[in-house]
């Protein structure tokens, strides 16, 4: 979701806004989950910001849809998964504010002044760099590390106290210290130990590839970044991974009951953590906002050169007493501030342009780079999402363009720098992979190759989609597995599935590396007791493009059966709430295509919906 989509707020009702502000609160927890629990960046953090000030925005005009519970006032996401005990902090990991310019920074020192009555008040500050890692808390009580935890939602994180053990960066004994003593700071994977744990993955699936193996999906991905590298690898069940991944340290905070340890200023704090033999990243004091800006300017100079991933710096008023007294707001502290450097900008130029198709159909031209490196990472392609942004943005192959890691995630193409070529690229009329005709439904910038059931590129993708969790809950059928069978012409078709246990040719399994007698003998009771499925989750399993779980529940509801949705029109369709016009139209495309049709009557021969 971008802001260039945003109504005014000016301009919205509050019905309006009401739909809205739900669908941002989605989004946010679902990006803050995949980012915080899964170690994937999804959107940059441009993007994401302006979903938080959109959120706030709305809040801020009808302040009656603000709930008590507000999203707005949370840190990172809830701890969702059982794999570490939860740990609640004494007090709470805040997230810092981010600015994009001078002007931003003073607005935010004006408001702590502000907010402190003083508007003749003057400041000195730290400046740090900001550390694009993962927040840590380590517990040391007498001296000895006791406990450490992830930053979590802010309130609770989890207990990675054995991993951390390993890091070596991070000193198990501080010395003679009576009482408890927290230390805060950023784990982090140096640029130069992400970049050979990639290449070792890349190698790995270059030797699979000679052997003629598969090596499709697997949960062996190459990491994207280095933060999601670092917060993988501290998160490992296995200590022994973790120590094996050369992660670091950066501290930055310190707070004990010891009334020896009594630091006065921010620039203080760091000089006692280097004391106490911790690391600390690069800093400077300064009493004016216009030597922060050259501080910036200076290490986004120096930033290619490091051998860790900065995303900014930070603006900290340097008194600890005006800390407190500034304290904090929802998710933010009122005395420190992240000023955010612009995205990383090269240039290369266009080879070829691929087209990928999707577990729906659905086409993506994906551009093929002269490779160029990007703070450490290889770009060679980027995804260009539809062909409307190849014409928009006239690109043709050959081009020199400029790229962007956009948050320093997500490469994209950001104009095009010396035009080369004036010959467009072709938008294909045929699917490139069966020669099917394309199709474009009412309502989307997509086009589609409606051969869902045979097209090579997308039916195995869709078997995958058919037997996991949320469909058919084939269990043993996973990825690999289809992959298998679909190469021995074993199952060429979701319906296949459910022939294998009389198909003769199973036997062949038998002897092949990863099967045998009791994986087969497994796979078919699996099969055989995922026969019986809810309508919902045979909707589900159709593949409908926007037509997942949710929506799914609410059309069975509806219907009560199969044939009569399949017999539906677009005025019942109407009666479903959730359903937009798109997704009906989406809805009766599906069920105006006599191959879909077949196929759903042919499935319900070996299948029974209840």
């Amino acid at each position: 979701m971008s802001s260039n989509k945003f109504k005014s707020i000016e301009d919205l009702t509050i019905l309006e806004a009401n739909n809205e502000l739900k669908k941002l609160i989605k989004d946010i927890k679902y990006y803050d989950d995949m980012y915080y629990n899964k170690n994937k960046s999804l959107i940059s953090d441009a993007e994401y910001d302006k979903l938080r000030l959109r959120l706030n925005e709305i809040e801020n005009k009808y302040p009656i849809l603000k709930s008590n519970n507000s999203i707005a006032n949370k840190i990172g996401s809830p701890v969702n998964c059982n794999k570490f005990l939860q740990v609640e902090h004494s007090t709470p990991m805040l997230s810092l504010a981010n600015t994009f310019n001078k002007e931003d920074v003073y607005k935010f020192i004006e408001k702590a002044k502000k907010y402190l009555k003083s508007k003749d008040e003057t400041f000195d500050y730290c400046f740090e760099q900001k550390i694009d890692g993962v927040s840590l808390s380590i517990i040391y009580n007498n001296g000895k590390l006791y406990k450490a935890s992830t930053r979590g939602d802010g309130y609770i994180g989890e207990d990675v106290t054995n991993n951390v053990l390993q890091i070596k960066d991070i000193p198990q004994y501080i010395g003679d210290i009576n009482g408890e003593l927290e230390v805060r700071g950023e784990i982090y994977m140096p640029i130069s130990t992400f970049n050979k744990l990639n290449n070792k993955y890349i190698n790995k699936c270059n030797n699979i590839l000679l052997n003629n193996d598969l090596f499709i999906n697997s949960k062996k991905e190459k990491f994207s970044t280095t933060r999601n590298a670092a917060s993988g690898s501290l998160r490992q069940l296995d200590p022994l991974i973790t120590a094996s991944r050369n992660l670091r340290f950066f501290a930055y905070y310190i707070s004990s009951n010891n009334n020896i340890l009594t630091p006065k200023t921010q620039i203080e704090v760091l000089e006692l953590l280097k004391k106490l033999k911790f690391n600390v990243c690069d800093y400077e004091h300064g009493n004016s906002i216009e030597q922060f800006i050259d501080y910036c300017n200076r290490i986004q100079e120096i930033r290619r050169d490091l051998d860790y991933e900065i995303d900014g710096t930070v603006l900290k008023i340097n008194s600890l007493e005006i800390q407190n007294k500034l304290g904090f707001v929802g998710r933010n502290p009122r005395h420190s501030v992240a000023y955010k450097f612009p995205a990383v900008k090269v240039v290369t130029s266009i080879k070829d342009i691929e087209v990928n198709v999707g577990r729906t159909g659905k086409l993506t031209p994906v551009a093929i780079l002269l490779p160029v490196n990007i703070q450490g990472s290889i770009i060679s392609k980027v995804t260009l999402h539809n062909f409307n942004e190849i014409i928009n943005k006239k690109l043709a192959i050959g081009d020199e363009i400029i790229i962007e890691k956009s948050g320093d995630v997500i490469p994209k193409i950001v104009c095009i720098n010396n035009k080369k070529n004036n010959n467009p690229i072709h938008i294909p009329s045929n699917c490139p992979y069966c020669g099917t005709e394309l199709v474009k439904m009412d309502n989307y910038i997509d086009i589609f190759c409606p051969n869902h059931y045979s097209c090579p590129e997308q039916v195995v993708r869709y078997i995958i989609y058919f037997a996991s969790k949320q469909c058919f809950d084939i269990e043993g059928l996973g990825s690999k597995q289809v992959n298998e069978l679909y190469n021995m012409s074993l199952i060429e078709s979701p319906i296949d599935i459910f022939k294998l246990e009389n198909n003769q040719d199973i036997n062949i399994l038998l002897n092949k590396d990863g099967w045998g007698d009791v994986s087969v003998k497994n796979l078919l009771i699996a099969i055989n007791r995922s026969k019986e499925i809810t309508l919902s989750k045979f909707i589900t399993a159709l593949g409908i493009n926007d037509i997942g779980g949710t929506i799914a529940i609410d059309i069975a509801n509806y219907y009560k059966t199969i044939d009569n949705f399949i017999n539906t029109n677009q005025k019942e369709l109407l009666n479903i709430k959730k359903l937009g016009e798109k997704r009906i139209n989406t809805i009766l495309h599906f069920i105006n295509n006599a191959i879909n049709i077949n196929f759903i009557k042919e499935l319900k021969k070996y299948i029974k919906i209840v």
